[in-house]
Parts: structure tokens; sequence; C-alpha cells
């Protein structure tokens, strides 16, 4: 059997992905603003009490038919404690807090979730509380919700959509390796080549196998397609 590709994938990705949407109103929750939402960030976690692991590296692989998803990302704040662990996801804002609900935005619960799958799995937590944290970029103020939920809540959310990105990740496999296999039994359609045309054929191919690129001009009627 054909051992099967390992294809890496974000948190971030797959959530982008399965959770597409878009707003015609300004503004966003998470800050464009690189360097003020890395600040943010550090704002919010310098505030945070002694034993709350920050940028914790979390990983999983999922198997599928053609290939192996790994899944990896960092949550951004992990504290455990006698009421509960906690995972907390931080995000930075230009909008007025007082205007952000705690289900305005889904793709940061389902962010907190994944993550959260990945914790349980890694550490053997039974329940975990969710926490959003929003950080006002414009007056340093911010606004948390939290969510208490079973490893096996999470985990049915976590699989429902992670097999929603899999499935289309398995096609794409899929059909790249039967392109690859029959690009590899194509051979020359023509009896002979043109003149010119072998050379640009061999630069072609030095430079796709380089992973490189080149820029050929050559007159209409070499063949270069």
């Amino acid at each position: 059997m054909k051992e099967r590709e390992i294809v890496k994938a974000s948190v971030h990705s797959i959530i982008d992905f399965v959770m597409q949407d878009g707003d015609i109103v300004p503004g966003t929750p998470v800050s464009d603003r690189f360097s003020e939402g890395i600040r943010g960030h550090r704002i919010v976690r310098s505030g945070r009490e002694d034993g709350y692991r920050q940028e914790v590296p979390l990983s999983i692989r999922v198997e599928g038919v053609h290939c192996i998803l790994e899944i990896s990302g960092r949550a951004d704040g992990i504290l455990s404690g006698p009421g509960g662990t906690f995972l907390e996801e931080i995000k930075t804002t230009d909008i007025d807090l007082s205007r952000i609900g705690e289900d305005d935005f889904p793709r940061h619960w389902a962010q907190a979730r994944l993550y959260g799958h990945m914790l349980c799995g890694s550490e053997g937590y039974d329940s975990l509380i969710l926490k959003i944290t929003y950080y006002s970029l414009s007056t340093g103020g911010t606004v948390s919700f939290e969510r208490t939920e079973t490893r096996e809540e999470i985990a049915v959310f976590f699989d429902a959509t992670v097999s929603i990105y899999l499935e289309w990740l398995e096609s794409l496999t899929y059909w790249s390796s039967v392109r690859q296999e029959s690009v590899e039994e194509l051979a020359f359609p023509y009896p002979e080549f043109r003149n010119g045309q072998r050379e640009m054929a061999v630069a072609a191919y030095k430079i796709m196998k380089a992973g490189e690129r080149i820029l050929i001009q050559a007159p209409t009627g070499i063949g270069k397609t």
C-alpha cells in the first residue's frame, strides 16, 4: 500500500476554511495591526495568576484514507486550579467592548474547542473552561466570556469540524496523486522536436525539479505548450 502523505495545517487555517464568512460592517475583533496585537496579548497575559502557561504548543494527527492530517497551533494561555482548567484565547480589537456579545464570533469558540480537544488528549482533562478574552487597543479594557464543556462535547465538535476539512483535503490529495501518476506516464506526443524545443523542455524540467521559476521568450510556433 502506498505510504500516505502527512499534510500539516494550523488550527487557524482549518477554522478559516470551515467557517468562512464575511461582513459589510467595518471593524473586526482581530486587529490587523500585528505589533499592537502582540502587545495586547502580552498585557493581558501579564495580569494572569502564577502558573498561567503562555503560548502552549498543541498538536494532533487525524488519519484519512489518502493522507494524514497533522494539526498544530498554540493556545494563548492555560491555567489549572481548584475550579478547573481554563483554556484562554485572547483577541485584540478596535470595537467598543460593550458591543461585543458572547455569541458574536463563533470562530473564536471553534478555535478554543479545537485547542481544547488537543489539550484533553495530551493532558487527560475530563472538562475545560473555555475562555475568550477581548482586549481593547484603544482603551486597554477587557471583556471575557466563559463556557464549561466536557471532553466529549469538545470531541464531537472537533470531529465534525475537522471532518469537513479532511474531506476536502482527501479529495485534493487523491486527485493530486492521480495527476502525478498520469504525468509520469506522459510521452512526447510528436515524432521529433522542433528547432529549439528540446533545449527549452530540458531547461523547464530542470527548473521545475529545483522548485524555481524560469522566464522563456520564444517565437510563435516553436511548441512552448
